[in-house]
């Protein structure tokens, strides 16, 4: 019993696109069962398509959807792709930052190209001797882009002094069983 407005079951539902004459243009019939295994909690969730170009109805191209908010209506799917890089791959923008709180280069966007269309991931920083002093994500879902903020803190909330950094991302794809690695090195510096 709907009160009114368009509305799809959670457990699955059959949705079917047609033209002005009534021909049907594509459909899909979804399963809850789509969802990323790795995913516990998929309430609030939406389902989304990794790709236009393979078949409506293959499960393969059907994924949770990684966004915070649950879903990206009015927007590209967050793990919509054409085409998927050959490895994982960082880039880290500015690098060199200095995290001095002086409203200058504080912070450092951590960009990430991954090879699976979904996969739960961990990104940890590393000081040159190995250590592990911060996790930036840990077993976080994600597409095949994203990008995530240092703030030049470690796990305690303290700053982390000058000097060269090792970013690590670590991705999953549990269903596949397949891992993705990629590491970068940041510089935390200082204002002259």
């Amino acid at each position: 019993n709907r009160s009114s407005g368009l509305g799809l079951n959670n457990d699955g539902d059959e949705v079917i696109l047609r033209d002005a004459l009534g021909k049907t243009v594509d459909s899909v019939s979804y399963s809850s069962s789509w969802h990323h295994p790795d995913v516990a909690l998929t309430k609030g969730r939406s389902l989304e398509r990794i790709s236009p170009e393979i078949a409506s109805n293959d499960l393969r191209t059907w994924s949770t959807s990684p966004s915070s908010r649950g879903g990206t209506p009015g927007q590209p799917n967050a793990i919509f792709t054409t085409s998927l890089p050959t490895a994982a791959s960082l880039s880290i923008s500015p690098n060199p930052f200095s995290p001095d709180g002086d409203g200058f280069d504080d912070f450092c966007i951590i960009h990430y190209n991954l090879p699976l269309p979904t996969s739960l991931i961990r990104i940890t920083i590393f000081d040159i001797r190995g250590r592990m002093l911060r996790i930036l994500a840990n077993t976080e879902l994600s597409g095949p882009r994203g990008e995530i903020v240092w703030d030049g803190l470690d796990d305690a909330k303290q700053r982390v002094r000058i000097g060269p950094y090792i970013v690590f991302i670590e991705a999953i794809d549990g269903q596949a069983g397949v891992l993705a690695t990629a590491k970068a090195v940041v510089v935390v510096a200082t204002r002259l």
